[in-house]
């Protein structure tokens, strides 16, 4: 996978909250999947990878 980009940066380039990206993530809103959400020991971690992010934009990176 690629760099991994922070839930704030990516609510920045996205456009919306930090909450927004969570929910979006937990509840497999994205039209295009930035990342991966995981949950071990009862906490939601985001994996949003910088790559996935871009083709979601639609600014794909070579």
């Amino acid at each position: 996978m690629s760099e991994r980009v922070s839930v704030a940066e990516a609510a920045k380039m996205l456009g919306m909250s930090q909450q927004g990206v969570r929910i979006h993530m937990q509840r497999n809103l994205f039209r295009i999947p930035i990342g991966d959400v995981t949950k071990p020991g009862g906490r939601y971690q985001y994996h949003i990878y910088r790559d996935m992010l871009m083709k979601h934009l639609g600014k794909e990176t070579t």
